[in-house]
């Protein structure tokens, strides 16, 4: 028996998040994810917040998040949104995202 699942799949773009000028890739594909959860569950928000960042983005869009300097409040913000992309929510809180 031979089950084609390939309409059944979204082979959806990576979401990207904009702070200013800067725009961030967030990984969202699914062993990228399924690792976060296994990795933020395990740490608080501080090391949680560092762990999802190192999962979620490439080097390069690490080091712009770090050129960008942020307080610890916005930089956990920032990855909490990065979060709620790469699992199909809406960072705003509102549910399943586009």
């Amino acid at each position: 028996m031979r089950y084609d699942l390939t309409d059944k799949l979204k082979f959806e773009e990576d979401p990207v998040i904009v702070i200013g000028d800067t725009e961030l890739t967030v990984k969202s594909d699914a062993l990228t994810v399924l690792g976060l959860l296994d990795a933020v569950a395990e740490k608080g928000d501080a090391e949680g917040a560092r762990m999802a960042a190192e999962l979620l983005l490439s080097e390069a869009d690490r080091e712009k998040l770090a050129a960008l300097a942020l307080k610890v409040d916005d930089y956990v913000t920032v990855v909490k949104a990065m979060i709620a992309l790469a699992t199909g929510r809406d960072p705003e809180g509102g549910g399943a995202g586009e």
